[in-house]
């Protein structure tokens, strides 16, 4: 297994940001988690990730959404991901998220498109 397999788990635990550490992490499931391989190392990578499935049961199951964590699969090793927080002085350096959303077929024929 390489060493710097990451995993995206549906968080299952109400937490809150200023006051989750490493040792008080939110409760998580292996439940259609979603497995994020490394790139080689380079200033600025872009990943794609779909995270479909995982979304869909949040809107199925809105009292269960409380947000996706992001983490190696072995956190042991001296290995890991680089990214920028929202904290970052530059901000450049902020994470972002973009979504591309597709339309089912009839809501794009009642939208023009």
């Amino acid at each position: 297994m390489d060493k710097n397999l990451a995993v995206f788990q549906k968080v299952t635990s109400a937490w809150e940001e200023d006051k989750v550490t490493w040792n008080s992490q939110p409760e998580t499931t292996e439940e259609g988690q979603v497995f994020l391989k490394p790139m080689p190392w380079i200033s600025a990578n872009f990943y794609t990730i779909d995270v479909t499935e995982m979304i869909r049961d949040f809107r199925a199951n809105p009292d269960d959404l409380h947000g996706i964590l992001f983490r190696l699969v072995k956190e042991k090793d001296v290995s890991g991901f680089i990214f920028g927080s929202s904290d970052h002085p530059e901000e450049g350096m902020h994470p972002t998220l973009r979504l591309h959303l597709v339309l089912p077929e009839q809501l794009a024929d009642e939208a023009g498109n």
